[in-house]
């Protein structure tokens, strides 16, 4: 289908808009949740957005695995949040995962691409890969989506 980017530094709302997106798409939604809560701060931020979520989406807390999530799962799904994305890269780097971090973001744009549902990243930053591959990319300012793509 495609791909979709939602850009945005710490709590400026870009995981609570990628769900209102997702939410757009239709009522089959899932949700892949890359962050590790190794910190009190980190897992108070995952309860809270779990619960924003409710269980309107099916959710997989997988830290590294994400691109074979999305190909097994996404024909289930009208869209799939992966929330975040940079996270799930500096995950692999810690896992020692002996992949080329650009030729993962590359790997992870085609699969996005391929896959039947609509895909949505959540980000820190746009990565070059994704960032062309994209269909949609919005950075979020003060709370505020801004469609730069």
């Amino acid at each position: 289908m495609s791909l979709t980017l939602v850009v945005g530094g710490a709590r400026s709302g870009k995981s609570r808009f990628a769900l209102s997106l997702a939410a757009a798409h239709g009522p089959r939604l899932g949700f892949i949740a890359t962050l590790l809560p190794l910190t009190d701060e980190v897992a108070s931020e995952c309860r809270k957005l779990r619960a924003e979520r409710q269980d309107a989406f099916v959710t997989w807390e997988e830290p590294v695995r994400v691109i074979e999530l999305i190909a097994a799962n996404a024909e289930y799904f009208d869209s799939l949040v992966v929330d975040c994305f940079t996270g799930w890269l500096r995950n692999l780097a810690a896992c020692n995962e002996g992949q080329d971090l650009a030729l993962a973001a590359e790997r992870f744009a085609d699969i996005a691409q391929q896959a039947p549902a609509q895909i949505i990243a959540v980000s820190t930053e746009a990565p070059a890969a994704l960032a062309e591959s994209a269909a949609q990319i919005f950075q979020m300012n003060e709370g505020l989506p801004v469609r730069v793509k």
